[in-house]
């Protein structure tokens, strides 16, 4: 087995947190925000003036002495203008195929910014976080910050630490590093990622797979919809709902990936091959629909899921480029763009095959991955015949299944 590096990052809520300290992270996240609004505006007024954006570094050394600068942990500080200048380059990308994009704007006064500690500004143990305070500013070095840890949760060598406050109640993120140990078994699984169905699995053992993505297109029909009615876009109402909209997103894919990756593991799965959709957005015309359901498509975000999880329980994620997937025919190679009869159904004009479309893309996908690694292709779906494939429902909170938990994917052979 190859030995490898994972990282995880856990959340935790800030309890028992007294009048003292919350003043202190009070003011922190304050101090933040001034700070980041202090070199967003030396930003706007050199770009008026010179149309160049002043380096990081540059704004780094010039404000050292600002107030709000010291009233913060040097990293803490830092990380303040290193975000703010990674928002001006991608506003500066994003300007070359958009003139009318705006640069980042000022944050609310009433804000309290995101706190951010670096290695040695920082410390976890099992029921407390300790982070640097500048002395000068509130007469002590240290905040001792009392957390709810999870059971079976065990911190060791933590990276950063990031403070969040939410309606008035603070969180710790800690990212820090676990040793990933990958198999080495010869069985592996290919998936082709799509929108009516989220993943189509494919396994060397001759097993099928599929995922649907229905409760996703629901999800963002039913919020979608929700969110036009809104009068203004950056309203309360809007933004609370665009933010359950996003914590429902990223459970339900969740939910996916970690059904998946349990599937891989029960079976020996060493490697899971995944087709990534390169270039699938760039100049794209398929109307107006169609487009917007394409780029709210979240393969990225899954794909990444899909990583770490598979990390965890030692399988690896390769990506391939997809190409040409969709069009062959995974039996006899054949290559014609009609043998996709309706949008679910694969037919071979040549061998007269008939399979589910994602099923044979996964299997092309599988195919050619096994061929780049110098290995024979198994005869499992060499007359064509694979596996029925289990197609795994998500339920939300369907009451009438008694062998599952609410908001789970379930399999259902069908």
């Amino acid at each position: 087995m190859n030995e490898d590096r994972q990282t995880l990052t856990e959340v935790f809520k800030i309890v028992d947190l007294n009048d003292q300290d919350a003043l202190a992270l009070g003011l922190l996240g304050y101090s933040a925000t001034k700070l980041y609004n202090t070199a967003n505006w030396d930003r706007k007024e050199a770009w008026k003036e010179t149309g160049k954006i002043p380096a990081c570094s540059k704004q780094k050394r010039e404000l050292k002495t600002n107030r709000w600068y010291r009233a913060l942990h040097s990293q803490t500080a830092q990380a303040v203008l290193e975000e703010l200048d990674r928002g001006y380059k991608s506003w500066y990308a994003l300007r070359k195929e958009h003139k009318k994009s705006r640069p980042p704007g000022f944050r609310r006064k009433d804000s309290l910014s995101t706190l951010t500690f670096k290695q040695r500004a920082f410390d976890v143990t099992q029921s407390h976080v300790r982070i640097s305070i500048p002395k000068k500013v509130y007469g002590k070095n240290s905040l001792y910050l009392k957390y709810g840890a999870r059971p079976g949760v065990k911190i060791v060598n933590p990276k950063t630490l990031q403070l969040t406050e939410r309606k008035g109640e603070w969180s710790a993120h800690v990212t820090y590093e676990v040793p990933v140990l990958y198999s080495r078994q010869e069985c592996v699984m290919a998936g082709d990622l799509g929108e009516k169905y989220l993943i189509a699995t494919v396994c060397t053992d001759g097993s099928a797979a599929l995922y649907p993505g229905g409760e996703l297109r629901s999800l963002d029909r039913y919020f979608s919809k929700v969110s036009a009615k809104c009068r203004h876009p950056w309203s309360k109402r809007n933004v609370s709902f665009k933010q359950k909209w996003s914590r429902k997103r990223n459970y339900l894919l969740h939910c996916i990936s970690k059904a998946v990756v349990s599937d891989a593991k029960a079976r020996g799965v060493s490697h899971i091959v995944m087709g990534y959709p390169k270039d699938i957005r760039d100049d794209m015309q398929w109307g107006r629909v169609a487009n917007r359901r394409m780029h709210a498509w979240p393969f990225k975000k899954l794909i990444a899921m899909l990583t770490y999880k598979a990390a965890l329980s030692g399988i690896q994620v390769v990506l391939i480029d997809e190409r040409g997937t969709s069009s062959k025919c995974s039996v006899c190679g054949y290559r014609d763009r009609s043998g996709r009869t309706t949008r679910g159904w694969w037919r071979c004009p040549r061998c007269k095959v008939a399979m589910q479309a994602d099923i044979n893309g996964a299997a092309n996908i599988l195919n050619e991955y096994l061929l780049q690694e110098g290995r024979t292709v198994p005869p499992i779906w060499s007359s064509g015949r694979l596996a029925r494939p289990a197609v795994n429902r998500f339920v939300w909170g369907d009451p009438r299944p008694d062998d599952h938990e609410a908001g789970t994917a379930h399999a259902l052979v069908v």
